[in-house]
């Protein structure tokens, strides 16, 4: 389902901004923003939203990040956690996907001095 869902051609979800972002974009820091494996240099806000990663190379990402941002500016996540792999409907991706989901515990590990 998973594999279906993400093979089709065009977007999954629409050409629309995220909405959780639209509805925060007017709290980050005015400046450049990199939206996740876009760009380089340090960054006034970085963003992810919904990037599936495999546990080693998500953690890789989060220390990047950490180190991209500049001191006391943002990066805003929004993520599926753990327990939505036994919640979700159709488009359900398969157990062996749980390590790209992510839990408070495993952030703070990761994201150091950023915190949540």
């Amino acid at each position: 389902m998973w594999d279906d869902r993400y093979s089709e051609r065009g977007f999954a979800y629409g050409d629309e901004p995220n909405t959780f972002l639209a509805e925060n974009v007017d709290k980050l820091a005015a400046g450049k923003i990199l939206c996740i494996a876009e760009g380089q240099e340090r960054w006034d806000t970085i963003v992810s939203t919904f990037g599936y990663l495999p546990g080693p190379l998500r953690r890789d990402v989060h220390k990047r990040v950490e180190k991209a941002l500049k001191p006391w500016r943002w990066f805003v996540l929004e993520a599926y956690r753990e327990e939505q792999l036994r919640t979700w409907g159709s488009c359900r991706p398969s157990a062996s996907m749980s390590d790209m989901f992510m839990n408070g515990r495993s952030l703070r590990e990761e994201l150091g001095r950023i915190g949540i």
